[in-house]
């Protein structure tokens, strides 16, 4: 450049920030980039393997291309892991899953791949326990239920059944 000649640093894709600031001048790149893309024409970026083939590449159409411009996704060429897929979603659980009727507790649920839907336990979860007599008795998944007989070995019980009286 001459001594006072004029230098145009415009950048026409805006990948590159331009600025001054005293006398100095400030190159950086833009946190968003467009690569390859015109008008009616979608752009891509990518990254060549050793082979100079494509390795990875990113479409302007929201695809990702690895190994090529298809790639294989999955283990084998399936979708999902090896094949299988299942959809995870975060539900209100079944009333009276956690010992107390009408309350709930948050779900992480899934859907097999025959459309099933499935909740998932945990720890808070329990069973319910009713013998012949006395209220119900909710325990958690850990917790122990004792059943202890206090009836003598020589007290007779009816139609060759136990009895149990259950006291929380």
């Amino acid at each position: 450049v001459k001594p006072n000649a004029t230098v145009d640093l415009r950048n026409a894709d805006g990948n590159i920030v331009i600025s001054q600031d005293n006398g100095n001048i400030t190159f950086d790149l833009n946190s968003t980039l467009t690569v390859g893309g015109k008008d009616g024409k979608d752009g891509q970026m990518g990254v060549a393997g050793k082979d100079g083939a494509d390795g990875v590449t990113i479409y302007g159409n929201g695809t990702i291309g690895i190994n090529g411009k298809d790639g294989i996704p999955g283990k084998d060429g399936k979708p999902g892991m090896n094949g299988s897929n299942a959809t995870v979603t975060v539900v209100e659980g079944t009333p009276g899953i956690n010992g107390k009727d009408g309350e709930t507790l948050t779900r992480v649920v899934y859907t097999d791949a025959n459309g099933t839907t499935h909740e998932i336990a945990t720890l808070d979860d329990g069973l319910k326990f009713k013998g012949d007599t006395g209220e119900v008795i909710a325990k958690k998944l850990g917790e122990t239920l004792e059943i202890i007989g206090r009836t003598a070995e020589t007290a007779n019980v009816t139609d060759k059944n136990l009895r149990v009286d259950n006291e929380e």
